[in-house]
């Protein structure tokens, strides 16, 4: 006796459903990486160490800035001399200025020549144009030459011939409240971004950015020579003929001398001054760049950069020193091909 066995049918669909049928297309994505060995290969196959983040992981941040949201990343340090002046540090390479860390912009470097040194993101992207930003944490001398001793970082830029359209950003917040030195101040950063594809071969793309506040007042009084005179039974403080506050001046260790009066010793120093006393503490940055770019075929291009930068803010190296009416221009011509980069 046969057992019964269930059995299962499906209609064939009709011709003209098959061609009314919707399609999925895979796509296989790699992350390439460009600032390893100036080749595009696969950030696993890198022959140094990268940080990759993305515009995705900025917009995620709770980071004021994508440059803020660097102190995020794994073996990164950000130091913030000034509001308008923060410096990236990698795996324990830290001062304020960080010569030795080479900053690019699209694989060019905006180092301030007069400093020997990139400001911050004085003269780099606005949040609105960064597309990814790519991070060595360690040595790259052997790619990028002496300067990248301490690490690299390469922000890459949006692409106008694939992100158009206009768009605008304010940031707006106080600081000082409660500030015995100071009333309340106002911070306030405007960036501005217009891209646009004229042709299928010729596109441009303009950015800006002004900010404006007021920097945070020096104002450390910790005395760094509180010894001088204690064998004399002076406590260090202003008490002290040798006194060396943080944020003095003029009362360091080369303006001082030894007098002996009484039959005693005594360390003396010429009376110093506040850096509040003679500093401008307003924060006035302007930075702006422009691009055209025209694709003399599909897979090569010939662009046209200009970036510029007018600072108004506290610098700091070994000394703390203001830039007033300081600027900067960079011109690039770039031309990318399959062959030569």
């Amino acid at each position: 006796m046969a057992a019964a066995c269930p059995v299962y049918a499906q209609n064939r669909p009709a011709k003209d459903s098959l061609k009314r049928a919707d399609s999925i297309r895979n796509y296989s994505l790699q992350e390439v990486v460009v600032t390893a060995s100036r080749v595009n290969e696969s950030i696993l196959r890198s022959p140094v160490s990268i940080e990759k983040i993305n515009k995705a992981a900025f917009q995620r941040s709770a980071a004021p800035s994508f440059f803020d949201a660097l102190e995020n990343v794994k073996g990164v340090q950000l130091i913030t001399p000034s509001m308008g002046f923060r410096i990236i540090n990698t795996r324990g390479f830290a001062n304020t200025t960080n010569v030795r860390f080479t900053q690019l912009v699209d694989g060019v470097d905006n180092m301030a020549p007069h400093l020997g040194a990139p400001i911050g993101n004085a003269m780099g992207p606005s949040d609105l144009d960064i597309e990814s930003v790519e991070i060595i944490p360690g040595t790259a001398s052997a790619l990028y030459g002496l300067n990248a001793i301490n690490g690299l970082a390469n922000f890459i830029t949006k692409d106008p011939f694939t992100t158009q359209g206009f768009s605008i950003q304010q940031k707006t917040g106080l600081n000082h409240v409660n500030d015995p030195l100071t009333s309340a101040k106002l911070f306030s950063e405007t960036s501005i971004r217009l891209a646009q594809l004229l042709s299928k071969r010729f596109a441009f793309k303009l950015n800006g950015t002004f900010t404006k506040g007021y920097d945070w007042i020096a104002n450390d009084h910790t005395e760094l020579n509180a010894s001088a005179n204690s064998r004399l039974g002076i406590p260090g403080g202003p008490a002290n003929p040798g006194y060396d506050p943080v944020n003095g001046y003029g009362n360091e260790s080369s303006d001082r001398k030894t007098i002996t009066l009484g039959g005693s010793q005594y360390v003396v120093a010429r009376t110093g001054y506040d850096e509040k006393d003679v500093t401008d503490y307003n924060l006035m940055n302007i930075k702006t760049d422009a691009a055209l770019a025209y694709k003399i075929s599909e897979d090569s291009r010939l662009t046209y950069t200009f970036r510029f930068a007018s600072l108004d803010n506290i610098y700091q190296r070994a000394n703390r020193f203001r830039l007033d009416g300081y600027t900067l221009q960079q011109h690039v011509i770039e031309l990318k091909t399959p062959v030569y980069r």
